[in-house]
């Protein structure tokens, strides 16, 4: 799925950890966005994400793998999410404190 979105993506490692019949993989990837995923078409962004990878070696192969993927700043730098920004949170909350002001009964004056 990657590679057809991300046809020139680059996986540089940033940290490599062992211990026993594991090995610990942090790793960032970036690329430029040149095909369709989830529907979205191309937009030529260039996109970078990280991870981090866990691998369970068995008998000289990889046995297991596991894997966190941080797809949200992926989704964020497509455009897929956008996450307000204390500007916009705060816009937002105004217009909502008028629209439940203007729902509430007139105050009398004294």
């Amino acid at each position: 799925m990657y590679l057809a979105t991300l046809p020139d993506i680059r996986v540089p490692i940033e940290d490599i950890m062992a211990e026993g019949d594991k090995v610990a993989v942090r790793w960032m990837a970036e690329g430029t966005h040149q095909g369709e995923l989830l529907g979205i078409p191309p937009t030529g962004k260039r996109i970078q994400f990280s991870g981090i990878s866990i691998y369970r070696l068995a008998e000289g192969k990889v046995a297991e793998v596991w894997e966190q993927i941080d797809m949200l700043s992926f989704m964020q730098r497509l455009g897929m999410v956008v996450i307000a920004g204390p500007r916009l949170l705060v816009r937002t909350l105004v217009r909502q404190a008028k629209r439940l002001r203007s729902r509430l009964p007139a105050r009398r004056s004294r």
